[in-house]
């Protein structure tokens, strides 16, 4: 996933959340990539990017990306964009 993020505060303890679910329900992958390693400047756009490795053998599964805002400053998402790329395994 990549976005562009600004920020009041790039020390703040802010997240990308992904979330791989089987059947709707069954959480099976949870990750956390912190926002603050990726923002350079306060108060200026700044590029975030955040993946996940999952299984491709898994019928029915639901993603879910969002942003976790841990302090009181607000967080300006704008052009949130996901894609799914599916790498073949070499033997």
């Amino acid at each position: 996933m990549h976005c562009w993020i600004k920020t009041d505060n790039r020390l703040s303890n802010d997240n990308i959340v992904m979330e791989i679910y089987a059947n709707d329900t069954t959480l099976i992958n949870k990750k956390y990539t912190q926002i603050n390693n990726q923002v350079i400047n306060d108060n200026t756009w700044n590029s975030v990017i955040g993946y996940l490795d999952f299984p491709q053998t898994l019928p029915n599964i639901k993603i879910k990306i969002y942003i976790e805002n841990n302090g009181n400053e607000k967080i300006v998402l704008d052009d949130f964009r996901t894609a799914i790329n599916i790498f073949k395994t070499v033997e």
